[in-house]
């Protein structure tokens, strides 16, 4: 197989002073040391930091708007919802799980695309960001990024969603009041490990009624945690 090194790079994670640095070559060219780098769509840097990716993806949704904005001279309702719906938020939502901002400025800037859009239709342009969410059905980014980690953590205890690592995602065995699906949290002495997948997410799943964790099917659950955690429109996926 052959390679192209200008597509090849090394990145080096950790700020360890311990660890030895050193150059690589593939043949006699040496490898560029890279910060970021975009894998499967998903910008990962060297600090796993969210920052770069949630701007990459907010100017590409800011330049969808825009073209929306040019193409149409008049949005309804029913229309701005189905493009923010099929078009918006696949974009600031793709594996949301890997890089789910945890800077307030990070969530604030994804939410800003939503809020913006949401202003198009004249009925709406009067109307607060929760009151435009409402007459949508519409939930908040955030919202969607919360479900979206308590969906995966279902189809992982579930056993439909298959792991490399059986350390990530460790069962708590002792009987609890709520159900026998808890999860233990982890010493975190970082905010990197803090707040990625499944720590952000332990207190909230723990927390759950036993008859929405222990849903038989995915829709089931889906269903159950809508009534449970989300019974407000606003919340409503």
């Amino acid at each position: 197989m052959e390679f192209d090194i200008k597509k090849c790079g090394v990145m080096n994670f950790g700020k360890s002073s311990m660890r030895s640095v050193y150059r690589y070559k593939m043949g006699d060219e040496e490898l560029e040391i890279k910060t970021e780098e975009r894998d499967l769509g998903i910008t990962v840097t060297e600090g796993f930091s969210s920052e770069v990716h949630v701007k990459r993806k907010s100017g590409e949704a800011y330049n969808l708007v825009r073209n929306i904005r040019t193409a149409f001279c008049y949005i309804d309702e029913e229309m701005i919802k189905k493009l923010i719906v099929t078009m918006i938020r696949p974009r600031l939502e793709y594996a949301a799980v890997l890089w789910s901002p945890r800077m307030a400025r990070d969530k604030r800037k994804l939410e800003c695309m939503q809020r913006a859009v949401t202003k198009l239709p004249q009925t709406l342009v009067n109307l607060s960001y929760e009151q435009r969410l409402e007459k949508l059905s519409l939930p908040t980014l955030e919202k969607r990024r919360e479900k979206g980690d308590l969906i995966t953590m279902y189809r992982i205890l579930s056993s439909s969603e298959k792991l490399d690592r059986d350390d990530l995602v460790v069962r708590d065995m002792r009987s609890g009041r709520k159900h026998g699906r808890k999860v233990k949290m982890n010493v975190c002495t970082k905010d990197i490990k803090k707040y990625s997948f499944p720590q952000r997410i332990v207190g909230i799943w723990n927390a759950l009624e036993k008859e929405v964790v222990e849903a038989k099917t995915i829709h089931g659950f889906k269903e159950k945690l809508d009534k449970s955690r989300y019974r407000d429109g606003t919340a409503r996926v």
